[in-house]
């Protein structure tokens, strides 16, 4: 995954810029960038060095946010 990192009080101006990001890198994804590139290069997360791969695991054991959105995924979904 990617973190787009924000602080705990942000300005909407800084909201923007991350969705403005997350929209650019979706869309770069969905046109074929690799995708462990712009984990390493984007994500604010430690599983950014391993190319956002968080691995596997039961639905149980990830955080809900991404839990919510995996349910309904097929696998090469990007989710956003």
């Amino acid at each position: 995954h990617i973190l787009i990192p924000l602080p705990e009080n942000p300005s909407q101006q800084q909201v923007d810029k991350a969705e403005e990001l997350a929209k650019r890198l979706v869309g770069e994804i969905n046109s074929g960038a690799d995708f462990g590139k712009l984990a390493i290069t984007y994500s604010a997360d430690s599983q950014a060095l391993k190319g956002g791969n968080m691995g596997w695991g039961k639905l149980q054991e990830i955080p809900t946010l991404f839990a919510e959105r995996l349910v309904s995924a097929k696998k090469g979904d990007v989710v956003g």
